[in-house]
């Protein structure tokens, strides 16, 4: 069975994709599951954002649930990006990457300046609930997941900012959907809060406040999928999802 994991860099860039010493947990999530029944797939590309898994050009998101199977696991991770701007030409190469915000059904016909194409733009929740459609049309088993945290302080103490927006749309349209959902950025916040300020600056790198080192990805890794197997709202990875113990 398969468990495959879609997002952007926060969660699945390559080693040094996004900088020296940086690297997604989607990397590590092989070492935390039992490989004889299961194998994990970090389908995460670097500056997409949701709307970019169904518009841009390859059709991604098609392509890999149509590889699923009935009962194989999917995780979104989506949030970071969600805020970008719905048109522009000026990001290292990754064009126009923004949804709308809010949760209802409503969009917007952009033109893409970089790529030089219309597209129809929806609202972050409008883009969760047609992925929650796409997954159920294919019998397979999808768990939102908030963004992971950035590495952002106030007075000492960890700062969450517009990723409650989004974690909140999420748990909106999981309990609209009946998709799992897991607010991995308020779980990863705790921690952050009980390690403290100096601690956590091991977990990121130091150029940017969004991807982690091998030493953030791989307890990060190691948390996400414990709580996916505790929390599961369906109780699905209970039965399925065979985790190794985590220490």
């Amino acid at each position: 069975m398969k468990l495959t994991i879609i997002g952007d860099s926060t969660s699945g860039s390559k080693a040094g994709q996004c900088g020296d010493n940086t690297i997604g947990w989607a990397e590590y999530a092989n070492e935390h599951i039992d490989t004889t029944k299961f194998t994990s797939y970090n389908k995460c590309v670097v500056g997409w954002g949701i709307r970019d898994f169904f518009n841009r050009k390859g059709n991604i998101l098609d392509s890999t649930i149509s590889k699923l199977n009935e009962n194989d696991i999917l995780l979104a991770c989506f949030g970071t990006l969600e805020r970008s701007p719905l048109s522009r030409t000026d990001f290292g190469g990754f064009g126009a990457r923004g949804s709308l915000p809010g949760k209802d059904d409503r969009y917007e016909i952009v033109y893409d300046e970089h790529y030089k194409v219309e597209f129809k733009v929806y609202t972050f929740g409008e883009y969760l609930r047609q992925l929650a459609q796409k997954a159920k049309d294919r019998g397979v088993k999808l768990y939102f997941l908030s963004q992971i945290p950035r590495n952002t302080w106030e007075d000492g103490h960890h700062k969450r900012t517009y990723s409650i927006e989004y974690a909140g749309i999420m748990k909106d349209i999981s309990d609209e959907t009946g998709v799992g959902f897991l607010d991995i950025n308020e779980i990863l916040s705790v921690l952050l809060e009980e390690l403290g300020q100096t601690k956590a600056q091991d977990f990121y790198s130091p150029k940017d406040k969004s991807h982690t080192t091998p030493e953030g990805a791989k307890t990060y890794a190691k948390i996400i999928l414990k709580e996916l197997k505790k929390h599961s709202p369906r109780k699905v990875l209970l039965i399925t999802l065979q985790i190794k113990k985590i220490t």
